[in-house]
């Protein structure tokens, strides 16, 4: 409902489109999810939720190399962003 209604520019967009994307994960709607992920970073590219929940999706079905490309992604447009660099190296830990 809300995504519906606000205006595309609704400073808080990018925050609902993640939480709607991880509802849908819960809901086993996995494609949606993703939509959702890639419709908060189109809204706003220097914010790290998406960043980080696309790469835990990947990591969760198996795909750690999409999971660091995502990650890695994120850090290009949030370099200062402390959770998706402490995300990259414990995954980076675990691949070694």
């Amino acid at each position: 409902y809300c995504l519906a209604r606000w205006p595309s520019n609704y400073i808080l967009a990018p925050e609902l489109h993640v939480k709607k994307g991880e509802a849908m994960l819960g809901l086993g709607k996995h494609n949606q999810a993703l939509v959702e992920f890639k419709s908060a970073i189109r809204i706003k590219q220097n914010y790290s939720a998406p960043y980080v929940a696309l790469s835990e999706y990947y990591l969760g079905i198996g795909n750690k190399e999409q999971a660091v490309i995502w990650l890695q992604e994120g850090i290009k447009k949030v370099p200062k962003s402390k959770k998706l660099k402490r995300k990259l190296m414990e995954l980076e830990k675990v691949t070694n």
